[in-house]
């Protein structure tokens, strides 16, 4: 799986997961202009990752358990705490949106 690093403020933040970086679009701290990088790749800003702002924006869908409510990882699985089989899970849908909020984050360092 690709591990993503972010710099923000001087610092690099990572490896991050694609759900972690996805998360860190839609909290305003990842924006258009942050630079970012995928394992060893060279640096660029994020609005160059093509798809990524619109992948943050698609809804999430979350499963869980019929039977005792844990989260799901995939679906079909047996569930890790009841061990029932799970074919058709209980879905959640969480409609994304970015948050845009300058005052939420501190001036980003662009230094590599």
């Amino acid at each position: 799986m690709a591990q993503w690093f972010v710099q923000r403020s001087g610092d690099v933040i990572g490896p991050l997961s694609p759900a972690e970086l996805l998360t860190l679009v839609r909290s305003g701290v990842v924006k258009p202009a942050t630079m970012i990088r995928k394992d060893d790749m060279a640096w660029l800003q994020a609005s160059e990752v093509g798809g990524l702002f619109e992948a943050a924006m698609r809804p999430t869908i979350l499963s869980y358990c019929p039977r005792c409510d844990s989260l799901l990882e995939t679906v079909p699985c047996e569930c890790p705490k009841c061990r029932s089989q799970v074919q058709q899970p209980r879905t959640r849908i969480i409609e994304n949106t970015i948050n845009d909020d300058a005052s939420c984050d501190s001036p980003e360092s662009n230094d590599a």
